[in-house]
């Protein structure tokens, strides 16, 4: 069986939780594809500087996003300054 191989160039993707685990994961994965990403994390700061370094060695736009997505005033910010930075 192959991989499945997806060009997502051009395309923004939003992950909450991106800067470790699973989500962490993702952000790479997606920036592999081609995506631009925009990212939420809670508190690991540092966690969230390492992801932007990787991705930003592959060539792509990155947008790191302190919020907690439970709180619906940080998830409307989160959104207006992923329309903002992304379009």
């Amino acid at each position: 069986m192959q991989p499945l191989t997806l060009s997502l160039h051009g395309k923004v993707a939003w992950v909450t939780g991106g800067s470790r685990g699973i989500g962490r994961a993702i952000v790479l994965r997606l920036a592999a594809q081609g995506a631009d990403v925009a990212f939420t994390y809670r508190q690991n700061i540092e966690a969230a500087r390492q992801v932007v370094e990787s991705v930003e060695a592959m060539g792509r736009r990155i947008l790191p996003l302190q919020a907690d997505v439970a709180d619906r005033r940080q998830v409307d910010r989160t959104i207006n300054e992923i329309l903002n930075t992304f379009g």
